[in-house]
């Protein structure tokens, strides 16, 4: 018995069926992965898109890691900045409620101390370990101790003239014309260098939040509104208490404290000013935050969709495509089984 049958039908069946064999493999290890290939090379043509897409999806993730970090800074010293405001509003209106008042001296000296000690223990506020207000030194407390600062602020307006202290406004000989000045003058003069309120470093550099987008976070306790509050504060809280006029140094006289406490006054009402400053700048960098934290959102999400639809299997269709193939795979089997049982007796039939 002859069997009548073509190699190339053979050989086309045979090729068809390892080629569906072989689609339904790699099917079956896409459905069991969700991926469709363990390697950028069995992407094809969309290799380099895809390794362009996943390269903008972890610098996005590193831009938001960053502003996330900021955030919680700039959180912090919204908050920071606002309490020291209102705690200057509140010595500003004890000193306006007790200014020119004999009982009242003591009460504005004490609410000063009271002051520096408050606002030097916000201005050392510390997230993570990290100091918000020392700048690059951000392992180090940016204020110096008051307890540092203020014997060394009274010895400039009464000092005995020990060596090897200079003499302080009220033992200068002769007495200056002006003593009001000449204690604001002595005052300003030790808070014109940093270094005597202020241990931390200079302001740290601009972040890059974005591509081609910095903000400035860095506020120092170096920055002239702390130290005209500083200036202000200390000034009144070194004063000592006045006697009646006509007074002679080292007293000081009733007026002459009634005009410094006026002269320190203005100085802790243009610091109001100053902190306003600080507050609307923070604000601002705050808002450029949240704004470029939300459009970088948008943007991953749309660049994680079009990496997803590169590299994972939509199932559905994996689960249609395997059907197919089966189907075909079942026709295949069947046509072999024709060709070979295909004979001459049964072509003549």
């Amino acid at each position: 018995m002859s069997t009548v049958g073509t190699l190339a039908q053979s050989l086309l069946v045979r090729n068809n069926i390892s080629s569906i064999q072989d689609q339904l493999n790699t099917l079956q290890q896409q459905v069991s992965s969700g991926l469709k290939t363990e390697n950028y090379g069995g992407l094809g043509a969309q290799a380099t898109l895809d390794i362009n897409l996943r390269n903008q999806v972890d610098r996005l993730d590193a831009y938001n890691t960053d502003i996330t970090s900021l955030q919680t800074r700039t959180g912090i010293v919204d908050q920071t900045l606002n309490s020291v405001h209102d705690a200057t509003l509140d010595v500003r209106s004890t000193i306006i409620q007790n200014l020119n008042t004999a009982s009242g001296n003591g009460t504005i000296v004490q609410a000063a101390q009271q002051a520096i000690a408050d606002i030097t223990n916000k201005l050392q506020a510390n997230v993570d370990g990290r100091y918000l207000f020392a700048g690059t030194k951000t392992d180090q407390l940016p204020m110096v101790a008051s307890s540092t600062i203020l014997p060394q602020v009274q010895a400039l307006i009464v000092n005995p003239a020990s060596p090897p202290g200079a003499p302080g406004v009220l033992q200068q000989a002769p007495t200056p014309a002006n003593i009001p000045a000449a204690i604001q003058a002595a005052v300003s003069g030790f808070f014109a260098t940093s270094s005597n309120y202020y241990s931390g470093g200079p302001a740290y550099p601009a972040s890059h939040v974005d591509d081609g987008v910095t903000v400035n976070t860095s506020i120092t306790g170096d920055d002239p509104a702390v130290a005209q509050l500083l200036t202000g504060l200390y000034t009144l809280a070194s004063l000592p208490q006045p006697v009646p006029d006509p007074a002679t140094p080292p007293s000081l006289g009733q007026s002459d404290f009634n005009a410094t406490v006026q002269s320190a006054s203005g100085l802790i009402s243009s610091a109001l000013s100053g902190f306003e400053t600080l507050i609307a700048q923070n604000g601002t960098n705050q808002k450029l935050l949240d704004t470029t934290q939300q459009d970088q959102q948008a943007t991953l999400t749309l660049v994680k969709t079009q990496v997803d639809n590169i590299e994972n299997v939509d199932m559905a269709e994996a689960s249609t495509r395997v059907t197919q193939l089966q189907t075909q795979l079942q026709a295949s089997y069947e046509l072999t089984a024709l060709l070979k049982d295909l004979s001459l007796t049964n072509f003549l039939k």
